[in-house]
C-alpha cells in the first residue's frame, strides 16, 4: 500500500506534503499572502458549505458545460494560474495547460511563471489566460498583454 493510498483527505494530503517536500517548497504552495486571510476565508467556506445528495436522481447525462469569455467549457472550473510551477514539476505550466486542454477547461498562466507565454500558448490548444500583475514599469505591463495577444490567450 502506497502513502497516497492512505490519503483520505486535503489534510493527509498536507501532511505527507510537509514530510516530503523542502519547507520552503512546501510553504510557498501550501500558504498565502501576508497573513493568509484569504486562506483561512476559503478554508471557513468549505467548510460550512453543505453537500446535499439527492437520491435516486437519474445521473446517467450530466451537463457541466458552461461559458467563459466566450468559450465554452467542460465544467464550471479552470486550473488557476500557480507562479514558478517548474519549482514543483519539471514540464511546470506546459503540464498544466495540458491537463487543462484535456480536461476541456481553462488554464491561466501566472505573470511570475516559469515558462513563457509563448510555450504555453504552444503547449495545448485549449483556452488560456493571463493573470497580470500591473507592474510600475506599465511599458512592461503592455508588453506582456501584447505577448499574450500574439500567443492568442483569451
Amino acid at each position: 500500500m502506497s502513502r497516497l493510498d492512505k490519503v483520505l483527505n486535503i489534510e493527509d494530503l498536507r501532511k505527507l506534503a510537509r514530510k516530503r517536500l523542502p519547507a520552503p517548497l512546501f510553504n510557498y504552495i501550501d500558504g498565502g499572502s501576508d497573513d493568509e486571510s484569504n486562506v483561512h476565508g476559503n478554508v471557513h467556506a468549505f467548510e460550512t458549505a453543505k453537500l446535499v445528495p439527492e437520491y435516486l436522481v437519474n445521473v446517467a447525462n450530466i451537463d457541466l458545460t458552461t461559458k467563459v469569455l466566450g468559450h465554452e467549457i467542460s465544467m464550471p472550473l479552470f486550473l488557476a494560474p500557480t507562479g514558478m510551477s517548474r519549482l514543483f514539476h519539471h514540464d511546470g505550466e506546459t503540464a498544466a495547460c495540458k491537463a487543462a486542454a484535456q480536461a476541456g477547461t481553462y488554464y491561466s498562466l501566472s505573470t511570475v511563471g516559469s515558462t513563457t507565454i509563448e510555450d504555453v500558448a504552444a503547449a495545448a490548444d485549449g483556452p488560456k489566460c493571463f493573470q497580470i500583475y500591473v507592474m510600475k514599469d506599465r511599458s512592461l505591463t503592455r508588453e506582456f498583454i501584447q505577448r499574450c495577444k500574439d500567443a492568442n490567450f483569451d
